[in-house]
């Protein structure tokens, strides 16, 4: 597959919402995709355009396929080529590509979210073999904020926990996850100290317990999670982030149903900086699906302040 790949493809990995008009993209690129995903049986998985497509640059569509397995891929692509060679596309001048829509800023530190179900139960389906991954942004506010705090003051910010715990503790083994809703938040209990300070770094150490359930406990997951990170004074940005979060799911999302273990199975999270080209050009999915990102309400909190 990689040598097909290398020798005989022009390899392009993007994200629907940034080229998909009916998710709100503009511009040229999206025009080209949407009119060659429209010449595709896409529309019999849904709205949505995921998938792989084997294209030529004037717009024509030589395959598409929405489903896993690398035998079935090799075939794809092998067809494609045929196609291609058989139908070559015309000769067309290709613009600059847009800039990237969602991007963090210079001063936004950005992780990595790695998940997995571990152990996978018994005789449980093969998706659960799957890993999940994502990306977390904390904000230089966020950070200044922690800096500036004193022993009595210090804690983690609302707005990372919510970020955290509705947009990143979320069962996406086997496909796209549900997001958490603001009331689906039960309990977030986190606490952050200071450990240290040396030539300019901070460290601290972190400690969680939370519970997310939909009404009727449907659908859920809770655990716990601890860590410790580095912060530079000066730029406030993490320079080290390392945590590890075990927890128990239960229950099916709307399109990640397929293969979900029964009853209670057990997830866990791993949580690292990440300063890779990789997680600077891919945003967190919740941004993507168009959630509130830099400051995520959660009912519980709401309730506290009143208190």
């Amino acid at each position: 597959m990689i040598k097909l790949l290398n020798e005989q493809f022009v390899p392009f990995a993007g994200n629907t919402a940034e080229y998909q008009l009916n998710y709100g993209a503009d511009g040229d690129a999206a025009k080209w995709y949407s009119a060659m995903t429209e010449k595709t049986g896409y529309k019999v998985q849904g709205e949505t355009t995921q998938g792989m497509y084997i294209a030529g640059a004037d717009g024509t569509a030589y395959a598409w396929k929405n489903t896993p397995g690398v035998s079935d891929t090799i075939r794809f692509m092998q067809k494609g080529i045929a196609d291609f060679k058989a139908k070559p596309p015309q000769k067309v001048e290709i613009s600059e590509p847009p800039p990237q829509k969602f991007a963090p800023r210079a001063t936004t530190s950005v992780l990595s979210v790695i998940s997995r179900v571990r152990p996978v139960p018994p005789d449980a389906d093969g998706r659960n073999y799957n890993i999940g991954r994502d990306y977390l942004w904390m904000y230089q506010a966020e950070i200044k904020e922690m800096l500036a705090a004193t022993p009595e003051t210090l804690r983690l910010p609302n707005s990372f926990i919510a970020r955290l715990c509705r947009y990143n503790f979320l069962d996406l083994i086997r496909g796209e996850p549900d997001i958490w809703e603001e009331n689906d938040v039960r309990k977030a209990d986190f606490k952050v100290t200071r450990t240290g300070s040396k030539d300019g770094v901070q460290s601290f150490a972190l400690t969680g317990t939370f519970k997310m359930n939909t009404d009727w406990m449907m659908l859920g997951l809770e655990g716990q999670i601890d860590g410790e990170f580095s912060v530079d004074e000066a730029s406030a940005r993490i320079v080290r982030f390392r945590a590890y979060a075990k927890c128990e799911g239960w229950g099916a999302p709307k399109f990640g149903y397929r293969g979900v273990p029964k009853g209670r199975f057990p997830l866990v999270f791993a949580i690292m900086d990440d300063d890779s080209k990789l997680a600077h050009d891919v945003a967190p999915s919740a941004i993507t699906r168009h959630q509130e990102y830099l400051n995520p309400k959660v009912k519980i909190f709401a309730r506290a302040v009143e208190k």
